[in-house]
């Protein structure tokens, strides 16, 4: 949704139902992004006053939806410290966002199948250095 008016009230009624924050999926195929342009909005918008945080749905896309859960659309590549870091430089704006939410100061990022990356630890690593290089207290 690319309305920032409806961003707006969305935020109005999540506080007024007691819902603190929203959490948005993060797509990103080595370097290429998809659906980024709601969270995008919401960065760039501050008047949309309800904490956010980001989960990357780090799976490749499959027409599963249509029984060819074997057909990739969109592979997923987890490349090495050049590509960790070409990722984590894209989200440090939304971490250091005011609204973002943080845990002990460090950005919450959920990543959901952390199985899948190889090199999981090392990569996370990578995150932590560069955010406490950017300001941040880590990545949580």
């Amino acid at each position: 949704m690319l309305d920032k008016e409806a961003h707006v009230r969305q935020a109005e009624l999540a506080k007024k139902y007691g819902v603190y924050g929203f959490c948005y999926y993060h797509y990103w195929f080595d370097g290429k992004l998809l659906m980024e342009k709601p969270v995008e909005l919401v960065l760039n918008n501050p008047d949309i006053g309800l904490p956010f945080c980001m989960c990357w749905a780090n799976e490749p896309w499959t027409r599963s939806w249509d029984g060819k859960s074997k057909e990739v659309i969109m592979p997923q590549n987890y490349g090495n410290r050049e590509d960790w870091i070409r990722h984590i430089n894209y989200l440090l704006p939304f971490f250091k966002d005011e609204r973002y939410i943080k845990i002990d100061g460090k950005p919450m990022f959920v990543i959901y199948r952390t199985n899948n990356i190889e090199y999981c630890d090392d990569m996370i690593r990578c995150w932590d250095e560069t955010c406490k290089k950017a300001g941040l207290n880590g990545i949580y």
